[in-house]
């Protein structure tokens, strides 16, 4: 088993830890157009079921490029676990709780990144994403802890199977924990199995330039983290000007 924290916490050292199950793969291209948006809300009204149009809000399940899904706290916490779906943007909000067990997502949006993002739109608590099989693949970044606006945010990662695919022409496809604002986040990884791929770097966690800085802790006790390269190079090394948080570029 392999334990990683964030530079941030004086422990141990990202690059050591992760290089040993890290892969280089190459990177599929996904294009666009714009569409305009409309944000759909799981309501879970009925039950924990995806694709039943009964549980979002206005009686049907999000799709298309034109709409985005927030799954907010709900009683029923819904699972994806049959079926193809392909939407702009999903964000799992803070207290809410998404679960992939088959099937296949594609999160596609025309123009700038898409994001699928464990914690968004702004809040305190916990956002959790499990990811246990199936496949999801979003034409830009995966960002765990996004938005926050307390030190009490979470984002939560776990993957136990299936295969998650961060498509991405910028420089992170992957971000575990990210800030945009003047507090500390946290995001917490577990992978045990499956495949999560980043078609460039994997960043894990990020100062904001005064002092305080999102951090994360994770496991790898199975599975693979992949990142297909960051620029033309193909070597692990943090990044000089992240103040050593521990970005990793491929």
């Amino acid at each position: 088993m392999s334990v990683f924290r964030n530079a941030s916490q004086g422990t141990l050292n990202t690059r050591m830890v992760v290089a040993a199950c890290l892969a280089v793969v190459v990177g599929i291209a996904w294009s666009g157009s714009a569409t305009a948006q409309t944000t759909i809300n799981w309501s879970g009204a009925t039950s924990t079921d995806f694709g039943d149009g009964a549980n979002w809000v206005g009686g049907s399940v999000p799709a298309g490029t034109g709409n985005n899904a927030t799954i907010p706290s709900a009683a029923n916490n819904p699972t994806l676990s049959s079926g193809n779906y392909s939407m702009r943007r999903l964000n799992v909000g803070y207290g809410g709780v998404f679960t992939m067990q088959s099937g296949s997502l594609q999160l596609d949006q025309g123009g700038g990144n898409t994001r699928f993002s464990v914690g968004s739109p702004a809040g305190t608590g916990t956002a959790t994403f499990n990811m246990v099989g199936g496949n999801v693949t979003t034409n830009g970044q995966l960002i765990v802890a996004d938005d926050k606006s307390s030190n009490n945010s979470v984002g939560v990662y776990n993957q136990s199977g299936g295969r998650f695919y961060a498509n991405v022409a910028g420089t992170e496809g992957i971000q575990f924990a990210v800030t945009g604002g003047n507090v500390g986040y946290r995001a917490y990884v577990t992978i045990t199995g499956g495949t999560t791929v980043s078609a460039r770097a994997i960043n894990f966690g990020q100062s904001v330039g005064n002092g305080n800085a999102a951090f994360m802790t994770g496991t790898i006790s199975g599975g693979v983290l992949m990142a297909t390269r960051y620029a033309s190079t193909s070597t692990v090394a943090a990044a000089p000007n992240d103040d050593d948080f521990g970005t990793l570029r491929f």
